[in-house]
């Protein structure tokens, strides 16, 4: 697998998202690179951004690089 920075990728699915219309804002903290596949992640949070924007007014997304792992919420 490649180096992904998933902060990046939310900043680059949520400003696409925000072209479209929608309210959402990405919060990034510690380091958020890790192994993985940049189609397939960008594709998870493409879905989470789409579908939260469907149900609500405003989106927030936080990523955040932990001792072990990136989450997103």
């Amino acid at each position: 697998p490649e180096r992904v920075d998933v902060a990046a990728l939310a900043r680059a699915v949520a400003d696409a998202s925000v072209r479209l219309g929608a309210n959402v804002e990405v919060e990034a903290a510690g380091e958020t690179e890790t192994p993985g596949r940049a189609r397939a992640i960008r594709r998870c949070l493409a879905n989470l951004i789409d579908n939260a924007a469907a149900h609500g007014d405003k989106v927030r997304v936080a990523v955040r690089g932990e001792a072990d792992a990136v989450t997103v919420s």
